[in-house]
């Protein structure tokens, strides 16, 4: 907060910004990140690996991510937000730290409205 108000009092910026932009402006420093609608699948980079999933149809869409293939319960949930996580029917999302062998699903949420 102090770095903040400093840059202020300096005069760099006076516009405040909402509480979303401010949101998704520290959400994407975190190891989990908007990600890119292109290429379709899972493609490791940047230390990361980003899901892209086509559904024409789902209201919304969960990524689970499990540590065994036996377990029944996954170890991650990550929600897809639909105003950040998709583009037209295109899913996507990008993880830091994911590594080769890495068991997933997705679920999906009903038909978009």
């Amino acid at each position: 907060m102090s770095e903040i108000m400093h840059v202020l009092d300096r005069g760099v910026s006076k516009q405040q910004r909402s509480l979303n932009d401010y949101a998704a402006e520290v959400s994407e420093h975190a190891d989990v990140r908007e990600g890119v609608s292109l290429p379709l699948g899972t493609h490791e980079y940047d230390r990361g690996v980003n899901f892209a999933l086509f559904s024409r149809h789902a209201s919304r869409v969960r990524l689970e991510l499990f540590d065994q293939s036996a377990d029944a319960t996954p170890a991650r949930l990550i929600e897809f937000d639909s105003s950040r996580n998709r583009t037209g029917d295109v899913w996507h999302v990008w993880i830091e730290g994911i590594q080769p062998g890495q068991l997933y699903a997705y679920r999906d949420g009903g038909l978009a409205s």
